[in-house]
């Protein structure tokens, strides 16, 4: 049970970097497409100064 702890402890703590690292990384694209709802597609877009395509829901 304990392994089982540390390693949901070791993938928790990982995710938050993860998600800035594809948000850093979507932003250097030249074109995005994204939804209206998509926090990564705005995180994106604002660091990457883009101008966004948004598709319907």
């Amino acid at each position: 049970m304990r392994s089982i702890n540390k390693l949901r402890s070791i993938h928790t703590s990982a995710q938050p970097k993860r998600a800035c690292s594809e948000m850093y990384l979507l932003s250097l694209t030249d074109v995005l497409i994204t939804i209206s709802w998509s926090t990564f597609g705005y995180v994106a877009q604002s660091l990457g100064g883009l101008t966004p395509w948004i598709t319907g829901e």
